[in-house]
């Protein structure tokens, strides 16, 4: 820039109007006359990815148990798959997903000739807490999660 195209006491820039642009590190708000950098960018979006981009499914089977409550400490959201098998043949299995101390999701299953199993699946936001319970006596088969 020309210094006569400065004007003598500085103004913010706008879309319409030149003036100085202040540089920022970090995306914090919404102000007209600030530029971010590309770090602060990428930083932003690698925290505000959606569900799935830069995940992969874990097999957390041997670290959960049922009926322990869990929090998802990841800062992002995750998704969650548990299979719960009845106890034997002829037996029933009856499982519950808690979210933040509510029931989001219960299923019943028996079998005459087989041994049943039930599957569950949900979206946890960050911080949410959740936990599974049985009221038979499943065995956890897996418990994967998105994260």
């Amino acid at each position: 820039a020309k210094t006569e195209d400065i004007p003598a006491s500085p103004q913010a820039a706008t879309e319409t109007k030149a003036g100085i642009v202040k540089l920022k590190n970090s995306i914090t708000g919404s102000l007209s006359d600030t530029a971010v950098s590309e770090n602060a960018v990428k930083e932003y979006v690698g925290k505000s990815a959606g569900l799935g981009i830069g995940q992969s499914w874990q097999d957390v089977t041997a670290q959960r148990q049922i009926s322990v409550t869990y929090t998802n400490t990841t800062g992002r959201p995750i998704a969650l798959s548990v299979t719960l098998q009845a106890g034997g043949l002829g037996g029933a299995v009856d499982i519950k997903l808690s979210v933040n101390g509510e029931i989001v999701s219960q299923q019943y299953l028996s079998g005459a000739n087989s041994t049943p199993a039930l599957s569950t699946f949900w979206i946890l936001r960050a911080g949410d807490t959740y936990s599974l319970t049985a009221q038979s006596s499943g065995n956890l088969i897996k418990w994967l999660e998105l994260r």
